[in-house]
């Protein structure tokens, strides 16, 4: 959870005031990948789809929103 809160912080310069989402997803206790989405350009519910495609997918989702 760390490591998202981490990614969130990154994209604060770039999308204040709107808040924006760190992420971390792993698989069988590895990080497969790592990065920011800006609610701006990606809407309110980008959270909902990465739960929903991270299940499909067997991943296990870190999420951070500020």
């Amino acid at each position: 959870m760390t490591q998202a809160i981490l990614e969130g912080k990154k994209a604060r310069a770039i999308c204040s005031p709107n808040p924006q989402i760190g992420y971390v997803l792993v698989k069988d206790g590895k990080v497969i990948a790592r990065g920011i989405k800006l609610l701006e350009a990606v809407g309110a519910k980008m959270e909902v789809g990465i739960m929903k495609e991270s299940v499909q997918d067997n991943l296990t989702p870190y999420l951070s929103s500020d």
